[in-house]
């Protein structure tokens, strides 16, 4: 009886580590998508499409770059900061506190193959704040950072 409920349990933690439900909220913390380009052809890709859907570029961040500057090594490394002010405030109005992760950053790293774009999942950011209340904006800026990421990564 006790390896027939072990072998329950392991099937149910399988299956329900491997279906994904691109509704649900809370399940991911990080959204990365991989790209055969280099990390700056995927960042400038990013950029453009971040800026084409009307969002707002605080800052581009070249950290091999300051490394070097620095006397030191880095693999290529690049972070964007970005975002929609009119969204952040609806987040930070029920909890200012999740202005330590606002705006948005998008890391575009090195891999073996090319690049990985790696981002925060929303929803995962403000379950960490305690904030439920805005599950419908928090799903959709999940699925404009998929298109964002999938425009980045695709082209």
């Amino acid at each position: 009886m006790p390896r027939i409920l072990i072998g329950l349990v392991a099937i149910f933690l399988i299956t329900g580590c491997t279906v994904a439900d691109e509704t649900a909220l809370d399940t991911d913390v990080w959204m990365k998508f991989e790209s055969p380009a280099s990390v700056t052809e995927t960042m400038d890709s990013f950029q453009a499409a971040v800026e084409a859907r009307g969002l707002t570029v605080f800052a581009r961040i070249d950290h091999s770059a300051n490394a070097q500057k620095a006397g030191l090594s880095l693999e290529p490394n690049q972070v964007l900061i970005f975002g929609n002010p009119q969204v952040g405030t609806q987040l930070m109005a029920v909890d200012p506190d999740i202005g330590l992760d606002l705006p948005l950053k998008a890391l575009v790293r090195q891999t073996s193959t090319g690049s990985v774009l790696v981002m925060h999942d929303p929803a995962a950011v403000a379950t960490r704040y305690g904030i439920r209340t805005l599950d419908p904006l928090l799903g959709k800026m999940r699925s404009v950072l998929r298109a964002l990421g999938k425009a980045a990564t695709e082209a």
